[in-house]
């Protein structure tokens, strides 16, 4: 660990977005014991959470549980650095109550979102959006500078064959002195002490001045110390800088360029940033600090807490794919080695017979930084605001601050879901969709989890209905026993049964005989009455407006992972769910349906190589136990249906996967020693009996294995009753067609 408390908190915050990156996939796949393996390139950023080196796997629990303790330290290290009234502060126990009700503790999680929400209430306050505005303006100025600087700097290397000439300083003095003055101009409190107009651009100049004539600054990884000496001893008056060396400067020499970067870096909130750290680090596995700008363009849209975070058209994307340069390098070829084994020879080489070597002409890509990153998305999330400030007058230049209300609100009316609080619930959840649609964020897909949490409280009223028409119908019910038509009744069915326990070992006292009987009795009332209701109307309002917002959720996952994705097919089966839940059947078929037609095209894609969906060069591997668990429900559907024939082939499928994964578990689980070896080294297994006899190790209950048996044991028993259930059929079929 480092020793400053920024640089600890990035760490700590870094790997608690890896880890939920890596639990949000999981719970896609519905793998919460880690058999895939998913996302494996961002393990490495947790390896201090894997015990064994051999085995990467990371359940979701222990993902969850380094969440929650990455989360409380990220709260020490925030109040230490930021302050306890500070908006990181509010965002860092927002994330905190959001974990925490990942763990099912909700009311600790409605106390936490309590304290944030009184944080975040703290900043809403006309003294401190005064003061956001100028922090905010001071830097979108820097990144503004940041970006001109890093832009001159890339089109003098294309030009100059990558080397950087001591010419760089007025043509970068030449494009400033164009900036700085629309700046300053209009308003003169963007600007911090250190950019004041030309006594800004005088010290940069001077400075890279002196880089240029006095300092003879090399990369380690490019010149090593001897070579150092000789050229400076051979050539001092060469002055011509390389890219690496550049950036080696800005970064550790430039006072100048460092306080610019210090100030977007603030203006961005630490979350955020190691959000937008997390694609960045998968593209520079060196930690070098550049990488190729469309590899980073591509890879973002593999993380969706990225994807939320440029909610509001941040076209980050776009912009990056605009950074890529071409800088030409000459390349000398001895002839000898250019000509080929079979005498074919090359064409450009044809004519220098009497010439020694070959010149060619190479381009290579300049890489994009992680400075011109942050200011990219600093910029776009300012220019995408200022798009919108028709809809709302700004609070910190854009929407970053309305975003963390709209996630406390949603979370604060998650947990009053689960709570039992649903007026409240749907206070919170009205109030986050209008601070939504204020910002015109109704398509992103910040806006799923809301509607998913909307659909959610619905379906809660619509069990609740169902629960008080349940009640209404008991009490009916047991109101009617009190009538004589169910005391003739009772009798009746008591007569029934004493008959029945004549035939018993154990005869039945008259209590319990008259207990049974108008158990029996209330039970057939119940069927009855529910028979006479089924025929009414019931009111699916709840129900629809559930439909509706988990459509618009899945639109929006479809729009933006693309028809073949299984977060797209976890959104088929959340419609599907609503749409079973009102009875109707053929809807939910056509949903499980589409569903298993995306997840098995995705498969096939997966299984054909790195062309179908990917995360950086590894490609997702193949969603099979949200394909079986598809598989069931609609299984479940078609035997609703009278469709037993197709239910059986559906659940058979799912069924045999399950059953090749119980046995290879098994396998690897009988091949594992019973007990730890021994301290003296003497038995190396120890897992025999006396007789001889290989003990397995027992199979701990709630791991892995033991759920894997039982759901499929599970599923083959559902198999077993369909097959006779199916034969039965066939046999009254021919028995019926014989007669």
């Amino acid at each position: 660990l480092t020793s400053m408390p920024e640089d600890r908190l990035r760490n700590i915050l870094i790997k608690v977005a890896f880890a939920d990156h890596i639990r949000q996939l999981q719970t896609t796949y519905r793998d919460n014991w880690d058999s895939q393996l998913v996302s494996k390139h961002c393990r490495k950023f947790l390896a201090e959470f894997v015990k064994d080196s051999s085995d990467q796997t990371l359940t979701t629990k222990t993902l969850i549980d380094i969440i929650v303790d990455g989360r409380a330290r990220a709260i020490a290290l925030v109040r230490l650095y930021f302050g306890d009234d500070s908006v990181e502060m509010g965002k860092s126990l927002l994330d905190y109550a959001n974990a925490c009700a990942l763990q099912g503790s909700w009311n600790i999680a409605e106390e936490r979102i309590r304290t944030a929400s009184d944080r975040l209430n703290l900043r809403c306050g006309e003294k401190y959006n005064e003061q956001i505005n100028k922090t905010r303006k001071r830097a979108i100025f820097a990144a503004q500078v940041v970006r001109v600087i890093y832009s001159v700097l890339r089109d003098h290397a294309a030009r100059n064959f990558g080397k950087i000439r001591q010419s760089f300083i007025a043509e970068l003095v030449a494009v400033l002195g164009q900036l700085l003055p629309d700046t300053t101009s209009t308003d003169t409190t963007s600007q911090s002490d250190d950019t004041q107009g030309v006594d800004y651009i005088t010290r940069l100049a001077a400075s890279l001045h002196k880089f240029f004539v006095y300092d003879r600054i090399t990369v380690d990884s490019e010149i090593s110390a001897n070579n150092l000496n000789q050229n400076n001893n051979n050539d001092k008056s060469n002055t011509d800088k390389s890219w690496a060396m550049m950036l080696n400067y800005f970064r550790y020499k430039c006072d100048e360029m460092k306080g610019l970067v210090d100030e977007v870096e603030g203006a961005i909130l630490p979350h955020n940033r190691a959000i937008l750290d997390m694609p960045f680090l998968i593209c520079d596995p060196d930690e070098r600090g550049v990488v190729h700008p469309i590899e980073l363009a591509q890879e973002l849209s593999n993380f969706p807490a990225v994807l939320k975070l440029l909610a509001g058209g941040i076209n980050l994307a776009q912009q990056l794919q605009d950074f890529v340069a071409k800088a030409p390098t000459n390349v000398n070829i001895p002839l000898k080695s250019a000509v080929p084994k079979d005498n074919t020879f090359l064409t450009s080489a044809q004519n220098l017979s009497s010439s020694s070597e070959t010149s060619y002409r190479l381009f290579h890509e300049l890489p994009v930084t992680r400075e011109e990153y942050l200011c990219c998305y600093l910029l776009e999330s300012h220019s995408a605001s200022a798009r919108k400030s028709h809809l709302l007058v700004e609070v910190e230049g854009d929407c970053q601050f309305d975003i963390i209300r709209i996630q406390t609100l949603t979370l604060q009316g998650v947990c009053h879901i689960y709570t039992d609080k649903l007026p409240q619930a749907e206070e919170c959840l009205r109030a986050a969709l209008a601070l939504l649609e204020r910002w015109g964020l109704e398509m992103e897909l910040l806006a799923c989890e809301l509607y998913n949490s909307i659909a959610q409280m619905m379906i809660m009223k619509h069990k609740q209905w169902m629960g008080g028409r349940q009640k209404q119908l008991r009490r009916t019910a047991e109101e009617w026993l009190l009538s004589e038509e169910a005391r003739v009744a009772i009798k009746q069915q008591m007569k029934a049964i004493k008959k029945q326990s004549d035939y018993t070992s154990k005869p039945w006292s008259k209590g319990e005989v008259e207990q049974r009987a108008r158990s029996l009795v209330l039970k057939r009332r119940l069927q009855e009455l529910s028979a006479e209701e089924s025929g009414l109307p019931v009111p699916h309002s709840s129900l629809e407006a559930a439909y509706r917002y988990l459509v618009k959720s899945f639109d929006i996952a479809e729009t933006v992972f693309g028809p073949l994705h299984p977060m797209v097919g976890t959104s088929c089966l959340a419609v599907a769910s609503v749409q079973n839940l009102g009875g109707k059947l053929q809807e939910t078929e056509e949903w499980l349906t589409k569903c298993l037609r995306g997840l098995e095209k995705f498969s096939e894609n997966a299984a054909s190589g790195p062309t179908g969906t990917t995360e950086g060069s590894v490609p997702l591997p193949r969603p099979v136990r949200a394909t079986t668990f598809a598989q069931t429900q609609l299984a479940q559907v078609l035997q609703k249906q009278g469709r037993d024939d197709e239910a059986l082939k559906v659940l058979a499928s799912a069924a045999s996967f399950h059953l090749a994964e119980a046995s290879h578990g098994l396998l690897v689980h009988r091949s594992r020693p019973s007990l730890d070896t021994s301290t003296d080294g003497s038995d190396s297994h120890r897992h025999e009996t006396l007789f001889n006899i290989v003990v397995p190790p027992p199979i701990l209950k709630n791991s892995g294995l033991q759920e894997e048996i039982c759901t499929a044991l599970e599923l083959s028993v559902k198999v077993l009753r369909l097959c006779v259930r199916v034969g039965d059929l066939w046999r009254g079929a021919q028995g019926g067609g014989g007669m």
